[in-house]
């Protein structure tokens, strides 16, 4: 982890799930990998299912959803 994304260690996140959105590449992706790094569960979301299969590979799979979705639409 470069050391501009850190998270402070009194910070316990173990166990904790976090939804990502953009989680597929860029910002996105560094944040659900850190916040794995950490404990957290994760759950990726990006509109690009191509994009985002291959990031998923990424993380443990026993921790990591990914899911396709566009959240600019509204329900």
């Amino acid at each position: 982890t470069p050391p501009f994304l850190s998270l402070p260690p009194a910070l316990n996140l173990t166990g904790q799930t976090a939804v990502v959105t953009g989680a597929a590449q860029g910002i996105g992706l560094a944040t659900a990998c850190l916040l794995q790094e950490h404990g957290m569960n994760v759950v990726l979301a990006d509109v690009s299912e191509p994009a985002l299969s291959h990031a998923h590979a990424r993380f443990d799979p026993a921790r990591t959803l990914a899911q396709v979705c566009d959240v600019t639409q509204g329900a």
